[in-house]
């Protein structure tokens, strides 16, 4: 999907249960056992900067993402490759920035048939080398759960062929649409869920949406809590570690679709009216509550997989990090502005009835203009090129 947006990437470190300190002392502590720690990178999807409350959240409750940075540190200048979803990854994964990276779009492959067959993203070549193909070769374990988006598990960009021993979640970006599908794969296998089928991508074009429409979009098994299931699993499984994983969720991207019982809450708590309408690929009825449930719902998936590493006693030996692959879907709307999606960094602030302060207009001030940038490799490409 295509976004116009201001991509701020940030990522929260922890030593599960930790300070800083505590990182440090761990770490040298792990060094003199002869134990390597674990690692377990969560990635959201189109999660905003400001939408967490460590990043000045006021709306949304995400207390087990907040505890992380509580107890660990953030990292506030740490920014994606690429502003859109399959791009990201490639740059994350493989270290590369989008000028030598392989996958520089979103490219769905041809033959795609809704609840039938996948045929995955653009595949990165089966030689290009991986985070995962480095923890391998130091003896880890290695997983990729949730949204993959770098090939399918028929052609070169199998995850499997790319450092990681096990995998769980969606191959295709597209099918990834819907947080209620029919099935998911493991290790390029068929895992059916108990789902009707659903289409993510109506054409709902000056279609007045009903209430009739939005119950055609909700399930009983969310992807997300299978994701959840197989990280705890694996976790589980790989306790005696080393161990790095990868969980990708696909939270809480486009389309608005979380269980009822979440959505209530925030219901309650905004005293939203039911507004029919359609934001990301499918109806809904409460944008706003919506929206922040899945946000509030992502949050538990992070609270049951800090409750995992507690309850195996990995809780001391385990780097957390949080992350998303870029910022908010939009800079604009009513729901943006509601929950100020991009917190400080936003290029545009929601200052309405806010009295300006000096302070405000100093937050607008850089070191390097752009411009200047810009004509400084101008004047180099013309003495380069003085000869003609």
């Amino acid at each position: 999907m295509k976004r116009v947006t201001y991509k701020i990437f940030f990522i929260i470190f922890s030593i599960a249960g930790n300070s800083f300190a505590g990182l440090h002392a761990q770490s040298t502590a792990g060094a003199k056992n002869n134990t390597r720690p674990n690692v377990i990178y969560i990635f959201a999807d189109d999660l905003g900067y400001g939408e967490v409350g460590c990043y000045g959240q006021k709306r949304i409750k995400t207390p087990n993402i907040d505890r992380l940075a509580a107890e660990g540190m953030k990292f506030t200048q740490h920014y994606v490759g690429t502003p859109v979803c399959a791009p990201s990854r490639c740059n994350l994964l493989t270290g590369q920035h989008s000028g030598h990276a392989y996958v520089r779009g979103n490219y769905g492959l041809p033959g795609y048939v809704e609840n039938k067959t996948e045929t995955g993203s653009f595949p990165i070549p089966e030689s290009t080398p991986t985070i995962a193909n480095v923890f391998k070769q130091a003896g880890y374990a290695t997983a990729a759960i949730g949204k993959w988006g770098l090939g399918n598990y028929d052609n070169s960009g199998d995850p499997q062929k790319h450092g990681f021993d096990f995998f769980y979640g969606f191959y295709d970006q597209r099918h990834a649409h819907n947080h209620y599908p029919t099935h998911l794969y493991k290790n390029g296998k068929w895992d059916t869920l108990d789902n009707p089928v659903i289409d993510p991508h109506p054409n709902l074009k000056d279609k007045k949406v009903t209430p009739e429409d939005v119950k055609g979009y909700i399930g009983k098994v969310h992807a997300s809590d299978k994701m959840t299931e197989n990280a705890l699993q694996f976790m589980q499984q790989n306790q005696k570690g080393p161990f790095f994983l990868y969980l990708a969720y696909t939270l809480p991207h486009a389309a608005l679709q979380v269980p009822q019982a979440e959505i209530d809450y925030y219901k309650k708590a905004f005293n939203e009216k039911e507004n029919l309408t359609i934001s990301g690929y499918t109806p809904v009825n409460y944008p706003l509550s919506t929206y922040a449930a899945m946000i509030s719902y992502l949050d538990k998936q992070v609270g049951k997989v800090q409750d995992q590493l507690k309850k195996l006693g990995l809780d001391k030996n385990t780097i957390v990090m949080f992350c998303s692959d870029n910022g908010p879907a939009g800079l604009t709307g009513e729901r943006n502005n509601f929950f100020n999606s991009s917190g400080s960094l936003s290029p545009h602030p929601n200052l309405k009835d806010k009295k300006v302060t000096p302070e405000d207009v100093k937050g607008y001030i850089g070191k390097v203009h752009a411009s200047d940038k810009m004509t400084e490799n101008a004047l180099q490409f013309m003495q380069q090129n003085q000869k003609g």
